[in-house]
C-alpha cells in the first residue's frame, strides 16, 4: 500500500471513530430487543410440559395436504381447540 493510502484508511478511521459514538448506541437498541425476544421465546418454551408443544408446519402442511385449501381453516380451528385444552 502506498502513502496515501494509508493516510486515507487513517482518515475513515478516525472519521469512523467519531461516528461510531453517535451511530452505534441507536443501532444497538433493535439488535439488544431481538436478543431478548428470542431468549424469551425459548425460556418459554421450556416451560411447555413435554407432549404439549404443538408442531405448527408439521400439522398445517398435514392438513393442507388432507384437505386441500380448506386446511387452513381447519388448522386455525384445530390450533385454537388445542390451545384451550392446554397445548402450545
Amino acid at each position: 500500500m502506498t502513502i496515501k493510502q494509508w493516510l486515507y484508511d487513517i482518515i475513515a478511521l478516525v472519521i469512523m471513530a467519531f461516528l461510531a459514538s453517535y451511530l452505534f448506541p441507536p443501532l444497538w437498541l433493535p439488535i439488544i430487543l431481538i436478543v431478548l425476544y428470542l431468549v424469551f421465546t425459548n425460556v418459554k418454551r421450556f416451560f411447555v410440559p413435554k407432549g404439549h408443544r404443538i408442531k405448527h408446519r408439521m400439522l398445517k402442511d398435514y392438513l393442507v395436504n388432507k384437505y386441500g385449501s380448506d386446511g387452513k381453516g381447519v388448522y386455525k380451528d384445530m390450533v385454537a381447540s388445542l390451545r384451550r385444552r392446554g397445548y402450545r
